[in-house]
């Protein structure tokens, strides 16, 4: 809320509550606020002070300069507008200076938070590798497992097949032997 409405709902606060006292007392201030600046603007306007340094900032520290004999006029290379230009000027700079600083601080706490937030993503990276490392290796030892698996079954596969065909055989004998009682034992083989 900017300061004149503020300054307003007070007023219109106050002066619900004392009234014709609080009206007195702002009419006071308002003419001694209009006297100073009266005097100021004729104070102001019979020096020989430029209209641009006529405010309290400006005409004050030009006043210290002859004072302490920093300057001894107005005017010129090392007169006191030159002087307070360049003070004012100076004051910019380290305005700004600080200023970047304010912000180079603000971008460093800001590095900082990322090369942590890089840290642990370098982390979180290293983790998820060891854990794809193990389970590579868990891959490789049950392809292994099922090589060999496969190899056993092979090799089963291979000893049903013969015990098939000997059971076929000996099948066929017995058939044989069963259909033909006079067959004898060594015509078999």
């Amino acid at each position: 809320m900017p300061l004149a409405e503020t300054r307003k709902k007070i007023y219109e606060a106050a002066k619900g509550e004392y009234g014709l006292l609080v009206d007195n007392q702002v009419h006071e201030l308002e003419t001694v606020k209009n006297g100073i600046v009266e005097r100021l603007g004729a104070f102001y306007g019979q020096g020989p002070v430029y209209e641009k340094y006529c405010y309290l900032e400006a005409f004050s520290t030009m006043l210290d300069y002859f004072r302490s004999g920093r300057c001894s006029e107005l005017t010129g290379p090392d007169g006191a507008y030159n002087l307070f230009e360049a003070e004012l000027r100076a004051d910019i700079i380290v305005a700004n200076i600080r200023e970047v600083n304010e912000r180079l601080s603000v971008i460093e706490k800001n590095q900082k938070s990322l090369f942590e937030e890089v840290l642990k993503i370098n982390q979180t990276l290293v983790d998820i590798d060891e854990r794809l490392t193990g389970i590579g290796n868990d891959i490789l030892s049950s392809a292994s497992t099922v090589q060999r698996s496969l190899q056993e079954i092979k090799q089963l596969s291979a000893v049903t097949a013969y015990s098939t065909s000997r059971t076929a055989y000996w099948s066929e004998v017995n058939a044989r032997i069963a259909a033909s009682p006079t067959v004898s034992f060594g015509m078999l083989l």
